[in-house]
């Protein structure tokens, strides 16, 4: 879907490398080494999915979430 968006908005072709995780990785497969999250909001993204989909409850994703 994110991939479609890009190519309807051709305006914003500069910014789809900053997405490389998420739109060219399955990111829920990374292992937690590799989310980073130290405040770029890149890394916000990438780490709060990554909770999100490796998590089986709201509170498993937060917690997760707060020990990265």
């Amino acid at each position: 879907m994110l991939l479609e968006w890009f190519g309807i908005h051709r305006e914003f072709e500069e910014e789809k490398p900053h997405f490389g995780k998420i739109l060219e990785e399955n990111i829920s497969d990374l292992p937690r080494e590799e989310i980073k999250s130290f405040g770029y909001v890149m890394q916000a993204l990438e780490a709060s999915l990554w909770c999100f989909l490796n998590s089986d409850s709201y509170s498993e994703a937060v917690t997760s979430a707060v020990e990265l």
